[in-house]
């Protein structure tokens, strides 16, 4: 049996709330900076702090506290329940964590990769890329890409990774 192939590929915001939402099944990037080949999994790697997080108390009256992550796209800790501050608020313990450095073990976002294929950037499925229109796709690709090279209007080749997500706890 092979092993299974994996990568870390950093994901935005919005990309990581429209997967998680079962929204977008579908990731694009600028042709030749994904090397795709024979891999299995994507990992996401997401903006994450490691926040102490209570459980409640035991049964002696001893409050649970544990290290828990919290992610910075959607506010909330790895178990679910909302972060009880203000995300940019610095004077709270803890500080985020960039998204390159984040270690598969604290991603929540698994995606089995289905399909690899190369078209032309305004060749987009938008509702499979997680978008609401075709133009909101545009507005936030340019947001995401100042180089005026590879800008929505330029119709550059992309990378399409269609997968689905696994379910983790």
């Amino acid at each position: 049996m092979q092993k299974e192939k994996s990568i870390g590929l950093i994901l935005t915001e919005l990309e990581i709330r429209s997967i998680l939402a079962r929204r977008q099944s579908q990731l694009r990037r600028l042709a030749g900076v994904l090397k795709m080949e024979s891999v299995d999994v994507i990992w996401g790697k997401e903006v994450y702090r490691e926040s102490l997080h209570s459980d409640g108390y035991d049964e002696t009256g001893a409050e649970n506290v544990h290290v828990c992550p919290a992610y910075r796209a959607t506010g909330t800790y790895r178990c679910g329940k909302p972060m009880a501050y203000d995300l940019e608020d610095t004077t709270r313990p803890g500080f985020w964590v960039p998204a390159y450095l984040m270690p598969r073990k604290l991603s929540r976002l698994i995606l089995h990769v289905e399909r690899v294929w190369d078209e032309r950037l305004q060749s987009v499925d938008w509702k499979a890329a997680g978008a609401e229109s075709r133009e909101l796709f545009a507005a936030n690709w340019d947001v995401e890409h100042d180089d005026p090279s590879k800008r929505w209007r330029v119709n550059q080749m992309v990378t399409v990774v269609q997968f689905h997500l696994e379910d983790v706890s």
